[in-house]
């Protein structure tokens, strides 16, 4: 632990260096000259280091120099709001100490300097630790309790991810076949706790296996003063949208089915909002020749977005004798334009589950009406996420698909389901 400390105050040091370079840069690049008669340098300087410690310490708010270890997209969103809120407060801080004229173009580059520099250092003191953890320098030395596909899993992760969190050892609760996992050697069932922990120099413990009394293991770890580690899935949870909450003064595990709950929902639904209004503004010419000319082609129908919940939309009927391909792709596109009215009163959604009819609901849902509960949480979409190549008739593929959209949701993905 005193190891990684020390190496997160290095990173602390080479942090104030790069920001220094980014002031300096800033400067070169903008004026050309340190020697600037009407900017002098040196005052600007004397300001950065001032904001420099103010940066530092949003730095130190935000996480960077925890001792928890955090993806490269994590380090990044820190490094981009601690960059963007700093360099928009110096010139703040220089006119009012300096009253002096201050230059737009630096703060544009400061930002993207001190961005750019303060991820590549965050790049490479994570390949300096990698390194490190390769050679076994600076690991906190694991003991992973299981012995499953979970237990494999992260083991085979960490050792090829060469974390500083290393398994060394492994004990199961109810044995083992297996001598070793990926390298890790087995050595036998919990009763070997206290002489496993003591011969391998154990600083944390992993549990990857349910285990009866786990209450006694947590105890263990209290008394000997070692972090204990669960994975997610060991305590029946498969799912990435999970947080702490403190409510009252009790701390919550929040596990959140969907993204979408909360502002999620909000935003998809602003989403649905401006591009609807947009595409029927630039169709409206269209959508006023449907109404006017064919409007005895157009029929209300009634969709189901659940066993009793359905709404009215409208559908284009072509009552041609000749349906040649042409006339189709234009019932395909009124179609379209209709179901867009239909998004705007917020009967359906852009994209989401699967739009039937409530006579093809009634048809397909029969036997799983329970199973297809949770894919209405969502309103159903005019493109639906499951692949184009599940038949209507195989319901639980389409089931399967569409709940593990609403669990996973992203504006990433719905841009693509739309585009594909």
């Amino acid at each position: 632990m005193k190891f990684r400390i020390y190496q997160k105050l290095l990173l602390l040091c080479i942090d104030t260096f790069a920001l220094f370079a980014s002031f300096s840069l800033a400067y070169l690049v903008r004026l050309g000259t340190f020697t600037h008669s009407k900017f002098l340098f040196e005052p600007y300087i004397k300001m950065a280091g001032i904001m420099i410690i103010f940066w530092i310490l949003l730095l130190i708010i935000a996480g960077r120099y925890s001792l928890k270890e955090k993806s490269l997209w994590k380090e990044f969103s820190i490094l981009f709001i601690s960059s963007l809120s700093a360099s928009a407060l110096f010139p703040l801080l220089f006119y009012f100490k300096q009253d002096l004229f201050f230059s737009r173009g630096i703060i544009i580059l400061l930002f993207l300097f001190s961005t750019v520099l303060l991820f590549c250092t965050s790049f490479l003191f994570k390949k300096y630790t990698k390194y490190q953890a390769s050679k076994n320098i600076g690991i906190s030395r694991m003991l992973v309790i299981g012995a499953g596909k979970n237990a494999e899993k992260i083991i085979t992760n960490l050792l090829q991810t060469n974390s500083i969190h290393k398994p060394v050892a492994i004990l199961t609760p109810y044995g083992s076949k297996k001598k070793e996992i990926s390298g890790v050697k087995i050595f036998g069932k919990l009763d070997s706790l206290e002489r496993i922990f003591i011969q391998e120099n154990i600083q944390e413990l992993f549990l990857c296996e349910a285990v009866e009394h786990s209450e006694n293991l947590a105890s263990f770890c209290q008394n000997k003063g070692v972090i204990l580690r669960t994975s997610l899935e060991t305590i029946g949870i498969n799912h990435s949208q999970i947080d702490t909450e403190t409510i009252g003064e009790t701390t919550f595990l929040t596990l959140q089915q969907s993204p979408l709950f909360g502002w999620g929902q909000f935003l998809k639904r602003l989403f649905d909002i401006l591009i609807a209004s947009v595409i029927l503004f630039i169709t409206s010419p269209v959508l006023l020749f449907i109404f006017v000319f064919k409007n005895k082609n157009i029929k209300k129908i009634e969709f189901a977005q659940g066993t009793q919940s359905t709404f009215l939309g409208y559908q284009y009927i072509n009552n041609s004798n000749n349906f040649n391909q042409k006339n189709n792709t234009s019932q395909k596109f009124f179609n379209f334009l209709l179901l867009l009215i239909s998004v705007l009163k917020k009967d359906i959604s852009l994209v989401g589950p699967k739009l039937f009819t409530k006579k093809e609901y009634s048809k397909f849902f029969t036997d799983t009406i329970s199973l297809s509960a949770s894919r209405f949480i969502l309103r159903p979409g005019i493109f639906p996420p499951h692949d184009t190549t599940c038949k209507t008739t195989d319901i639980i593929s389409f089931i399967t698909s569409e709940t593990q959209y609403i669990r996973n949701w992203t504006f990433i993905t719905d841009i693509k389901i739309i585009f594909s």
